[in-house]
């Protein structure tokens, strides 16, 4: 009955899931098409199939060749109709696509005569969408029509929420709102109470908001040409593009130009048509500017030289400020070496000077000697105001440092965990950690917790009771318990003999999560091939692997060299069946 050439998938009880039918096959009184796919539920109750020809299914008919969808009750969800029927006291034409709601009611149909729903009349020959309570949630307008004190022309889209709201609306002609008039085929997107979300502007059309005129411009790429207005739940406006520059609170935005706003009204972010002189500080033309609630600078380009809390920046530098109004990166004007926390930092650096930045000179923190200009970031703050011990998070080490025992290579990049416990490195000879040697000029990293969590091994190593090949990688948990390694020979493990120069993964118990077999082995009474691929569960047993033979699950026959897939108690989830006579109808 079923086309073995593709998988057959099924149910942890045997029930099929999925399969092609091989000819046309008639289930449960319904006539489905042959060399076509078909979907079951858990009880063998059809959910999908394509009908071989016309059928009637609870009354109604539903055309042969297309699809059907059916409930778990053997109801309709989906069909095309066969043939002219009444539903629910309406008429559909033989053609049209049907889909119903949980409850019977249909969500959207093909409709021919005009119909009017909550004093809304709407246009026939047109598709419309319905709510599972039965209300309107899409249609075209057959006339004009008010709805919440808005005319909206005939020919325009409509889309409502659950609650009959209007939700969505794409306007046949100008339609004015809040003051805010919006030009036809203006998209238009509502809250729930009312207020309009967004508007998508098309073509050269424009609209006004508090004196800013919006148009088309595609800094929305999503939008393509068009410029998405839009709002916030109290009217205010959220973003948009500029059709030309706009001034707000004395500065100026650039035309064609995406701009944001603060939910209070503030810019949040926009493009600067002109120097802008801002807290005494001046601001490049044709840059990005950012502002916080407050209207105060976060980001921005500098247009001059500009001294800020007692450092000296570089025109054209880009500058962030934190939280507190202080600089949090900038770029060091030429001819001046600031000192931060006592470090000397390097003049023209372009580093961020609130956590990282360019060293003027050798400089030793913690015990460690970082390279002159070289870059090193930390994981605090630094405030020249008020030092701080600073952690360092990454630096390039001027000289060979011995850190807990480990020689790391000079000139080479080490980072830090926040704790202090190294997390990346370079060796600077080979190294002794634990029951292995970790070669010379290779990179190692650690755990927070000070156990080696990844390194290549300069020679074979035997790790509980496990010996790993030469230069492989090896990687640990943070308990020392090995995660991935590559094997030195065949090795045996918990009965199950693995090949040489293969990968295994443990879980972080120690049992195996992923081998390759070396040879035959049956696991659980199924039968997995020499060189076959496998993965364990956490819980011991096997997740999927290529079978050796035929071999016989839940009465079920499953073709040898082909992969089985099981569930967390042995059954199978997924697998090729040997021949068609095992197959469930």
């Amino acid at each position: 009955m079923y086309d073995e050439s593709y998988r057959t998938y099924y149910y942890p009880t045997g029930q099929v899931q999925h399969a092609i039918l091989v000819r046309p096959s008639t289930i449960h009184g319904v006539p489905y098409a042959g060399n076509s796919g078909i979907d079951f539920y858990p009880d063998g109750q059809v959910a999908y199939g394509t009908l071989a020809e016309d059928a009637a299914i609870n009354g109604v008919i539903w055309a042969g060749g297309a699809p059907v969808w059916l409930s778990e009750s053997g109801e309709v969800k989906y069909g095309k109709l066969g043939a002219d029927a009444m539903i629910n006291g309406e008429k559909y034409r033989a053609g049209w696509v049907i889909w119903y709601g949980e409850n019977g009611q249909v969500r959207y149909n093909d409709h021919e005569p005009d119909v009017t729903v909550n004093g809304v009349a709407y246009t026939g020959k047109k598709q419309m969408g319905f709510h599972d309570t039965g209300e309107v949630r899409f249609g075209i307008l057959a006339g004009q029509a008010t709805i919440n004190g808005v005319d909206y022309a005939s020919g325009s889209e409509v889309h409502f929420d659950e609650k009959g709201q209007l939700e969505i609306c794409y306007s046949s002609r100008d339609a004015t709102i809040n003051g805010v008039i919006y030009p036809a085929k203006t998209y238009l997107r509502f809250y729930e109470n009312g207020q309009v979300q967004y508007a998508q502007v098309h073509g050269d059309n424009t609209a006004t908001v508090n004196g800013l005129t919006f148009g088309n411009g595609s800094a929305i790429a999503f939008y393509g040409n068009d410029s998405a207005i839009k709002f916030y739940e109290n009217g205010r406006i959220s973003a948009g593009t500029l059709k030309v520059p706009g001034t707000i609170y004395g500065v100026t935005y650039a035309g064609m130009t995406l701009i944001n706003f603060h939910e209070n009204g503030q810019v949040s972010d926009g493009t600067l048509a002109t120097e802008a002189k801002i807290n005494g500080v001046f601001y490049r033309a044709g840059t990005q500017i950012r502002f916080d609630e407050k209207g105060q600078v976060r980001e921005g380009t500098l247009a001059r030289v500009a001294t800020i809390n007692g450092v000296t920046y570089a025109d054209d530098s880009k500058i962030v400020f934190n939280d507190e109004g202080k600089v949090r990166s900038g770029t060091l004007f030429r001819d001046v070496t600031t000192m931060l926390n006592g470090v000397a930092f390097v003049r023209n650096s372009y580093q961020n000077l609130c956590n990282c930045g360019k060293l003027a000179q050798e400089t030793t923190i913690n015990g460690v000697t970082y390279a002159d200009d070289s870059v090193i970031s930390f994981f605090n703050w630094m405030d020249f105001l008020h030092p701080t011990d600073l952690v360092v998070r990454s630096g390039t080490l001027a000289q060979v440092a011995l850190i807990h025992g480990v020689p790391f290579a000079d000139n080479s990049k080490i980072t830090f965990h926040e704790n202090g416990e190294v997390d990346h490195g370079t060796l600077a000879q080979a190294t002794a950690i634990n029951e292995a040697i970790y070669g010379m000029g290779s990179e190692i990293w650690f755990h927070e917790n000070g156990q080696l969590r990844e390194g290549k091994l300069a020679g074979p190593a035997t790790i509980n009771g496990v010996t790993y090949a030469d230069d492989s990688k090896i990687r640990f948990y943070a308990t020392g318990q090995v995660d991935h390694g590559t094997l030195a020979r065949e090795t045996p493990i918990y009965g199950v003999t693995y090949a040489a120069r293969s990968n295994i993964t443990f879980h972080p118990d120690g049992r195996v999560s992923y081998g390759t077999l070396a040879q035959p082995a049956t696991l659980h009474d199924v039968p997995y091939a020499a060189g076959s691929e496998i993965w364990f569960q956490e819980n011991g047993l096997v997740n999927h692997g290529t079978l050796a033979q035929n071999a016989v699950i839940n009465g079920v026959t499953y073709a040898g060299e082909s992969i089985i897939w099981l569930d967390e108690k042995g059954g199978v989830r997924d697998g090729q069946v040997a021949s068609e006579d095992f197959a469930k109808e």
